[in-house]
């Protein structure tokens, strides 16, 4: 499971550094090769290529006519974008995939279990913000 937040620097290419901490175990699990697809909110998720393809594969059962189900193939699928991790654990990111996240120099990595999101730093800050945590959610999870 991939847990906790970095913060990393972004460079003029679109590079960025996975921490050393995750790097061993991606190695292992998908030998470096990862997705990165937009999410809903102004962020990136990061997949192990693995992981990417059970995601993936469930969203190819949805029904192929249905117009939401479309949208959800459209915006996960169709800006999906395969990446490997370089020998010094660095990712380079598409203008496209940076431009949805608003990504500049400063952004956050938190492990999300299966996956990473990855964040503008600014948007990160303003999100745990903004985002209270829903009690009656912690109560349903026993916490």
């Amino acid at each position: 499971m991939y847990s906790g937040k970095s913060e990393l620097t972004v460079d003029e290419k679109g590079r960025f550094a996975i921490p050393a901490r995750y790097r061993p175990a991606l190695q292992e699990q998908c030998a470096g090769r990862l997705v990165v697809t937009i999410d809903v909110e102004p962020c990136l998720l990061i997949y192990p290529a693995d992981t990417w393809k059970v995601f993936a594969e469930r969203i190819l059962q949805l029904a192929e006519f249905n117009p939401q189900a479309k949208g959800v193939r459209r915006h996960f699928l169709g800006h999906a974008e395969e990446v490997e991790m370089d020998r010094q654990g660095r990712v380079q990111l598409t203008s496209a995939l940076r431009a949805h996240a608003a990504l500049e120099r400063q952004a956050v990595l938190a492990g999300q279990g299966n996956k990473f999101e990855l964040w503008a730093a600014s948007s990160w800050q303003t999100q745990m913000d903004e985002a209270p945590i829903d009690g009656q959610l912690l109560a349903e999870l026993g916490l």
